[in-house]
């Protein structure tokens, strides 16, 4: 039982991070998702030139 409680409430917490993510977002769209975008390019610019192009089409 208390296994399953505990995978219950973690579940609540997951769901409960992501409605205040949503929320931020929603809150300032341009900057978070500037933010994203110059991570994954960021991210992808580490990666071979080939790697990139096929991850970032990936990703969107």
């Amino acid at each position: 039982m208390s296994g399953h409680t505990r995978a219950l409430r973690r579940r609540q917490m997951k769901r409960r991070r992501d409605q205040f993510q949503n929320e931020d977002i929603r809150k300032n769209m341009g900057t978070t998702s500037a933010l994203i975008l110059t991570h994954v390019l960021s991210r992808l610019a580490r990666n071979s030139n080939t790697m990139t192009y096929k991850a970032f089409r990936k990703r969107r």
